[in-house]
């Protein structure tokens, strides 16, 4: 088997689109056909954390990485940190949801983990938002494009300390791009998977 693992929260579940799709469909569709056991995970939870996904990550991880067979390989894609930068309230309550630190304690934390695991390691980076449709985003919290950048760069410097590769995607996308203001739609979601696509090869990252 060949398997790609990929952990996040809604933008890796596929949230706007309907029926939920995304870049992790997109990949699925690409590279499941491509031998009989190949194999794609969507292991994106919306809402989460990367406090949350960090308590389940090693259980859901090891369930799938299996290696009693020798030709076994397998690719972990963690595409997650969103939720970490929204505000509770309005912005200008300056209520975080997490601190600098606590946030990038848990991102080292949870790197260190999946380098530990027996399989490629990648990170896709944080989306942008349309703050027109994000201040609010909902009854509790919103998103502004300078916290969700300044949450996109921990992840990337953290990255390069532990050598493990970033694909930058905050510029990718405009306003158009997005179904609610932080999920993107369809084409959103492909000009995604265009980038991950040339960047998983790119980096020798496929099983």
């Amino acid at each position: 088997m060949k398997g790609i693992l990929c952990f996040g929260a809604s933008i890796t579940y596929g949230r706007g689109e309907q029926p939920e799709h995304g870049w992790v469909g997109r990949l699925h569709e690409w590279f499941s056909p491509q031998d009989t056991y190949n194999a794609v995970f969507n292991l994106g939870v919306s809402g989460q954390t990367i406090a949350e996904l960090l308590e389940r990550f090693e259980t859901e991880a090891h369930a799938r990485i299996r290696l009693h067979r020798p030709n076994n390989s397998y690719t972990i894609l963690i595409s997650a940190g969103t939720n970490n930068a929204r505000w509770v309230g309005k912005p200008k309550d300056k209520k975080t949801l997490t601190t600098d630190e606590e946030f990038e304690e848990q991102v080292r934390t949870l790197l260190k983990k999946a380098k530990g695991m027996k399989a490629k390691l990648g990170y896709i980076g944080l989306t942008p938002i349309d703050e027109q449709r994000t201040i609010p985003f909902d009854d509790v919290s919103s998103f502004t494009n300078e916290r969700v950048q300044e949450h996109n760069t921990m992840i990337k410097n953290i990255c390069d300390e532990l050598s493990i590769p970033f694909l930058d995607v905050f510029n990718l996308l405009e306003p158009e791009h997005l179904a609610d203001g932080l999920h993107p739609n369809s084409e959103g979601y492909d000009k995604i998977w265009k980038t991950i696509q040339q960047w998983l090869e790119k980096e020798s990252l496929l099983p």
